[in-house]
C-alpha cells in the first residue's frame, strides 16, 4: 500500500471519548517521513475552542493542518476539522462540510469521513478506530473493507471507553486489533507495502498450500470456498497477508493453522458481509413497481407473500426489501405474519447478530429515502428498525451452497453475490433458486450479475436492473444435478443393495433418482427423474424426510427416523433412513430408504357388549359435561386474558414510549458526557504541559545571575532567581513567595510595590536607580502584556548600574569633551544614554531609557534610512563589528545639529550580535568650517591655486587637493616636510627649505620653484608666532601657451 497516482495513502482516524490520548501515543509512534496523509475525526461540542492543533502539534513527526477549506491531501500531514463540521474526500480533496446528521450525532461523523475514503481511494485507504463511546466509525469501517482498504482498531483492553472499538470488532469489519504504539508501528508496514507487490499462486492442487488453506477453512467454517473465483480470492488473500505483514503464502498457510482467529478473520473477510439500504435506488424503484403489481395480480390469493434474501450480511438489504413489500401490500399498518414472510440468510454469525438488532448508525439515514424513513425510529446517533417491520423479517444461518432452500418464493434477492462464484457453482445456485420460486416468482441479482447458463429458464422484466421472473413449466436443466446420480451402474447398484425401496435427494431436497416400487408411498415408480421434491411423499413422510436430510447433511452420519402411521396393503406404518453420499465437489447427496410394518396388536378379553356400550355412554355424557364446563372456563378465561392482553398492550405501548424517551435522553446525556470528556482530555494535556512549563520556567528564573522576580497583577511573587531570595530574604509557599510586601527591602531601594502598580496601571516598563554603599543599582520592573489584553504579571530585575569608582572615572573622561555613550541591547527595544548624549539631543538627563525608535525619530528624515542600514549591516557582518557616520539631528527645541558617531556590535561566543555600543558628538561647528574649506579650494582651483599650510610645532601640514596634483602628493595623507622638498626640482630645493623654515614671517614673500620639470609660483605668509607657514601654490602656464604668445 503506497502512494497511488491519486496521490498519498489516506489514513482516517476515529476517536471519541479518550481518544485524544490514543491518538497521540498513535502518532508518536509513526516512523519519521512514513508517508501518508491523515485525517482525525475527534468528536468534540460543536462549540467548543478546540485545542487540538496545540497538542498534537508538540512532538509529532506530521504537520498539524487546521482546515478552512479544500486541500490537497500532503504526505506527512495531519488534517483536522474545525469543531462542529464532518471532514470528507471529495473529488481527492479533503475538506470540512456540514454535518448531515442534528441533535446529538457525533460530530465530526467517522462513518461519514470512512465512506468518502472508501468511494474516493478504494485500496489505498486504511481506517482507525480508537477509544470512545457509541459505535461511531463502524459502519464506515465496513464500507472500506469492502473497498480494499485495511481497517484497524485499538485493542478495547488498552482503551479509555472501549465501546467504540469494541463495536467495530464485533461488526467482523477490522482487520486487526492493536494497541495504540503498536498501531502507529505497524502502519509503516502498511503504507510501504502494496497488496500488488505480494505475488500470489493459489495452489489449488492436491497437497497445495491454495489446498490446505481451502481445507482448513472447511473444517473450521464447514464452508466450502473452492468454488470461488481464483481474482476473489487473491485480492482478499493479499489484504490479511499485508494486514499481518506476510510476503509468502505457505507462510501464511502455516499461521492460519495455528492461529484460529486469523483463520475466522480470513473467512468474515473472503464473505465481504457488507450491504447498504436501498443500494442502487434506480433498480430497486424498478423492483418496487414489480412487486405492486405482483400483489394486484394475487398470483397466489391468500398465501403470504414470501421474499428470500440469500447473503443478507448485516440486513440492510432485507429491510430494504421488506419495506418495498410492505408498501405493495397497503403500508405500515398492514403488516403482519399471515401477509409478508421475509427469510434472510447468511453463513456469517457476527453479521446476523447486527443484523437482528436492526439498529444501524445515523448516517445510514442519507441512504433511506424520505418517504420510507417513518419506517425507523430514531434515537441519538442510531436508528432502529420499527417493531411491526421487526416481526416480519427472520434472521437465521443458512448456506445458499450446501443447504435446502426455503420454497414457494415470490422474490429471491441475490444481489453481489454470483460475482464472486466460479461458472460451476453459480449454475448449481441459480439451479437452487429457479426450484425455490413459485411461478412466475421474481429473481433480483446485482447490476453485474446475469443467469448464466439458466438464461432458458428465467425471463428479464427490466433487463438494465437485473430483475428475472421464472418461467412457467421450466425444469432445471439435468446439468444442474452433479453427482452419482448421473446413471452411475455401479453406484444404482450399491444403492438397491442398500435401499430395496428409497430415492435419492440433493441438499435441496430435490428427488432425483427412485429406486424400487414407491407407488404407496409417492404414486411414482422407478425410474424418474428430475422436477419432484419431498413434499411429494405421502402423510407424515414430508416432514420427516425434511427434517431426516437436515440431521443426515450436518450430522453427515446415517440417519433412522420413527415410525409413521401410514395404511397400506400389508403395512400400516412407515419408517425412513437417510444415508449421506458424499461427492468430490459440493455438499452431500442423501439416499433415502422406505422400510414398512405392522403394529403389534394386543389381545382383547372377552366383554359384555350392553355393559360396555352402557360403561362407553356414561363416561361420554360425563366427558361432555365436563367439557361444557371447561368450555365455560375457557371462555371466562379467555375474556379475562383478553382484557389482561388489551391492558398489557396499552402498558406495552406507553413503556415503549417511555423507553424511547429515555433512550433518546440517554443518547443526550452520553454525547454531552463524550464531549465533556474530550474538553476534560485536552485540558489534563494542557494543565500537564502548563506545569511542565511552570517547572521550566521557575528552573530558568532560579538560576539567573541577577535579582529577578516574576510576580502576578496581584503582586505575589510566583518565581524568584537565588539570588533574589537571598537579597530580599524570601521564603517558599504553595503559592510561591508571598505578597511583595511581606519581603525584606535592600536599603536605599524605592517603594518597590509603587512602582509595580504604575507598572500595571500604565502597561509601560519603569526603570529606577539607588545607591547602596560603593555601587549604583538600576531597579527594572517590566509588565508582561500578551497583544491588547491588561498585564499578567509583572517580572522585577534588580542590576548593578556601576560601581562608584568606575562612575568617577566616566565622570573625568567625559570632561575632557562633550562626547556621549550610547547603548543597545539588541532585542530588547531601548538604548541607554550617558548625559552628555541627553544634553547633545538638547534633553534633560533623566537616565531612563529611551525607545529606539524614539532615538532614530530624531534624525533628519533624509538621514534616519542611512543610520538603520549602517547597524543593520554592522550586525549582518560578521568580519566587520564597526560602523561610523555623519548624520544630522533634529534637537528636542527644534534646532539642527550635525553629530558624528562611531559605533562597534558586541557578540557572543557563537558569533551572535547581542549589542550595540558607540560614541556621539556634536560636530556642528566642525562641519562647517570643513564645508567653508572645501569652498575655498573650489573657489583657488578656478585661479589653478592650491592651498597649503605647514606648522613647526607639530610638524603636520595640509595641502589642498589641487597643491597635491601639481607635487604628486596622495590626497589622503598629511605629507611630511622632507616629503614635500623631495617633490621639488634639486636646483630650487635648498631655496624652498629656507622658505619654509627660516625666511622672516613680517611680510608675505613670492618665489618661483620647479617641481617635476614644471614651473610654480609659491605664495608664502607666515603666523605672527612664525611657528606655521601657509600660502598659495599657483601652476605657471608655459610661455609657448600664453595667449599673448599666440
Amino acid at each position: 500500500m503506497t502512494d497511488s497516482g491519486q496521490g498519498p495513502v489516506l489514513v482516517g482516524i476515529a476517536a471519541s471519548a479518550g481518544g485524544l490520548e490514543a491518538c497521540m501515543t498513535l502518532l508518536r509512534a509513526l516512523p519519521a517521513g512514513c508517508g501518508g496523509s491523515f485525517v482525525l475525526a475527534q468528536h468534540m461540542a460543536p462549540d467548543h475552542q478546540s485545542l487540538l492543533p496545540d497538542l498534537l502539534g508538540h512532538d509529532m513527526p506530521l504537520a498539524v493542518r487546521e482546515l478552512s477549506g479544500p486541500t490537497e491531501p500532503q504526505p506527512g500531514c495531519l488534517y483536522l476539522p474545525p469543531p462542529g463540521w464532518d471532514v470528507v474526500l471529495d473529488q481527492g480533496r479533503i475538506r470540512p462540510v456540514a454535518p448531515q446528521a442534528q441533535g446529538t450525532a457525533p460530530k465530526p461523523s467517522a462513518d461519514r469521513l470512512f465512506q468518502s475514503l472508501a468511494a474516493g481511494r478504494g485500496e489505498d485507504c486504511i481506517g482507525i478506530v480508537l477509544s470512545g463511546t457509541g459505535s461511531d466509525g463502524t459502519y464506515g469501517l465496513l464500507s472500506i473493507r469492502e473497498a480494499g482498504g485495511l481497517t484497524l482498531a485499538q485493542d478495547p483492553a488498552t482503551a479509555r471507553y472501549e465501546a467504540m472499538p469494541h463495536s467495530a470488532i464485533r461488526s467482523g469489519g477490522v482487520d486487526l486489533v492493536l494497541t495504540p504504539q503498536r498501531i502507529g508501528a505497524h502502519l509503516a508496514t502498511l503504507l510501504c507495502r502494496p497488496q500488488a507487490a505480494i505475488p500470489l499462486d493459489l495452489d489449488r492442487a492436491e497437497g497445495g498450500s491454495g489446498a490446505e488453506l481451502f481445507a482448513l477453512l472447511q473444517a473450521r467454517q464447514g464452508a466450502d470456498f473452492r468454488g470461488y473465483k481464483d481474482s476473489t480470492l487473491t485480492r482478499r488473500l493479499q489484504r490479511r497477508m499485508v494486514a499481518r505483514d506476510v510476503a509468502d503464502l505457505g507462510a501464511y498457510v502455516a499461521l492460519c493453522r495455528e492461529d484460529a482467529a486469523e483463520l475466522d478473520a480470513l473467512f468474515r473477510d473472503l464473505l465481504i458481509s457488507v450491504t447498504r439500504f436501498f443500494r442502487d435506488p434506480e433498480a430497486f424503484a424498478a423492483l418496487a413497481e414489480q412487486l405492486d403489481a405482483r400483489v394486484a395480480q394475487a398470483t397466489r390469493p391468500g398465501a403470504p407473500l414470501r421474499l428470500w434474501v440469500p447473503g443478507c450480511a448485516t440486513g440492510e438489504e432485507a429491510w430494504s426489501l421488506a419495506i418495498l413489500a410492505a408498501e405493495a401490500l397497503g403500508g405500515l399498518h398492514q403488516l403482519d405474519r399471515a401477509r409478508l414472510q421475509v427469510f434472510a440468510t447468511d453463513i456469517d454469525d457476527r453479521a446476523l447478530d447486527l443484523a437482528r438488532q436492526a439498529s444501524y448508525p445515523a448516517s445510514a439515514l442519507a441512504q433511506i429515502p424520505p418517504a420510507y424513513r417513518r419506517y425507523f425510529d430514531m434515537a441519538g446517533e442510531r436508528i432502529t428498525v420499527g417493531s411491526r417491520l421487526r416481526n416480519v423479517v427472520t434472521f437465521s444461518h443458512h448456506n445458499v451452497v450446501q443447504d435446502p432452500a426455503f420454497l414457494s418464493l415470490d422474490l429471491v434477492s441475490l444481489r453481489n453475490v454470483l460475482i464472486y462464484f466460479d461458472t460451476g457453482l453459480q449454475e448449481q445456485v441459480l439451479s437452487r433458486l429457479h426450484y425455490a420460486l413459485a411461478p412466475r416468482g421474481l429473481l433480483f441479482l446485482g447490476s453485474a450479475e446475469t443467469t448464466g447458463p439458466l438464461d432458458s429458464q428465467f425471463a428479464p422484466l427490466p433487463p438494465r436492473h437485473r430483475i428475472f421472473a421464472k418461467r412457467t413449466g421450466a425444469v432445471a436443466p439435468r446439468a444442474a444435478l452433479p453427482g452419482p446420480a448421473q446413471a452411475d451402474p455401479g453406484f444404482d447398484a450399491l444403492a438397491r443393495a442398500v435401499v430395496p425401496q428409497g430415492f435419492l435427494c440433493g441438499a435441496d431436497g430435490r428427488i432425483l433418482k427412485i429406486y424400487g416400487d414407491l407407488a404407496p408411498f409417492v404414486a411414482l415408480t422407478d425410474p424418474f427423474h428430475g422436477g419432484m421434491t419431498l413434499a411429494a411423499l405421502r402423510g407424515p413422510l414430508a416432514g420427516a424426510a425434511t427434517a431426516l436430510l437436515h440431521l443426515a447433511l450436518h450430522g453427515g452420519q446415517r440417519q433412522t427416523g420413527l415410525w409413521k402411521d401410514l395404511e397400506g396393503r400389508d403395512f400400516d406404518r412407515v419408517r425412513l433412513r437417510a444415508y449421506p453420499v458424499a461427492r468430490e465437489a459440493g455438499p452431500p447427496l442423501i439416499l433415502f430408504g422406505v422400510e414398512t410394518g405392522t403394529r403389534p396388536r394386543a389381545e382383547a378379553a372377552p366383554l359384555d357388549r350392553a355393559a360396555y356400550l352402557e360403561h362407553l355412554e356414561t363416561e361420554l355424557a360425563r366427558t361432555r359435561d365436563r367439557l361444557a364446563s371447561t368450555s365455560g372456563q375457557l371462555r371466562s378465561t379467555g375474556e379475562t386474558l383478553q382484557t389482561l392482553i388489551e391492558a398489557l398492550q396499552v402498558a406495552n405501548e406507553d413503556l415503549q414510549s417511555a423507553n424511547q424517551e429515555l433512550e433518546t435522553s440517554n443518547e443526550e446525556l452520553q454525547s454531552t458526557n463524550e464531549e465533556l470528556i474530550t474538553v476534560n482530555e485536552e485540558l489534563i494535556l494542557k494543565s500537564a504541559e502548563l506545569q511542565r512549563m511552570t517547572a521550566e520556567l521557575d528552573g530558568l528564573v532560579r538560576e539567573l545571575p541577577t535579582e529577578t522576580m516574576m510576580l502576578g497583577p496581584d503582586l505575589m511573587i510566583r518565581h524568584a532567581s537565588e539570588r533574589a531570595i537571598r537579597t530580599f530574604r524570601l521564603r517558599r509557599d504553595s503559592a510561591g513567595f508571598g505578597h511583595l510586601t511581606q519581603c525584606h527591602m535592600p536599603p536605599g531601594l524605592p517603594a518597590l510595590a509603587a512602582i509595580c502598580t504604575q507598572a500595571l496601571r500604565e502597561g509601560t516598563p519603569q526603570q529606577h536607580q539607588y545607591e547602596d554603599r560603593d555601587q549604583l543599582y538600576t531597579v527594572t520592573v517590566t509588565p508582561l502584556v500578551a497583544a491588547d489584553d491588561p498585564p499578567v504579571g509583572l517580572t522585577v530585575v534588580l542590576s548593578v548600574a556601576e560601581m562608584r569608582y568606575d562612575r568617577m572615572l566616566s565622570q573625568a573622561i567625559r570632561s575632557f569633551g562633550p562626547i556621549g555613550i550610547w547603548q543597545v541591547e539588541i532585542g530588547k527595544g531601548t538604548v541607554d544614554w550617558s548625559e552628555e548624549t541627553f544634553v547633545i539631543h538638547g534633553m534633560q538627563p533623566s537616565g531612563a531609557p529611551v525607545p529606539v525608535e524614539t532615538a532614530v525619530a530624531m534624525f533628519h528624515e533624509d538621514d534616519r534610512l542611512m543610520v538603520r542600514q549602517l547597524a543593520q549591516a554592522a550586525i549582518a557582518d560578521d568580519r566587520d563589528n564597526k560602523f561610523h557616520f555623519f548624520a544630522r539631528l533634529r534637537r528636542i527645541d527644534g534646532r539642527i545639529i550635525v553629530v558624528e558617531s562611531a559605533g562597534a556590535i558586541i557578540r557572543d561566543e557563537a558569533g551572535r550580535g547581542v549589542g550595540l555600543v558607540g560614541v556621539v558628538r556634536d560636530c556642528t561647528r566642525h562641519r562647517s568650517e570643513d564645508i567653508l574649506l572645501r569652498q575655498l579650494n573650489s573657489l583657488l582651483a578656478l585661479e589653478g591655486s592650491g592651498f597649503w599650510s605647514y606648522t613647526f610645532t607639530s610638524g603636520l601640514s595640509y595641502f589642498s587637493p589641487l597643491a597635491c596634483a601639481h607635487l604628486g602628493l596622495d590626497v589622503e595623507t598629511a605629507p611630511q616636510l622632507e616629503e614635500i622638498l623631495a617633490r621639488i626640482d634639486p636646483q630650487d630645493r635648498a631655496h624652498c627649505r629656507w622658505l619654509l623654515t627660516e625666511a622672516p614671517c613680517g611680510t608675505p614673500l613670492v618665489a618661483e620653484l620647479s617641481a617635476s620639470g614644471r614651473r610654480f609660483r609659491l605664495s608664502l605668509y607666515g603666523s605672527p608666532d612664525s611657528s606655521q607657514r601657509f600660502g598659495l601654490l599657483t601652476a605657471i602656464p608655459d610661455l609657448a601657451q600664453r595667449p599673448e604668445d599666440v
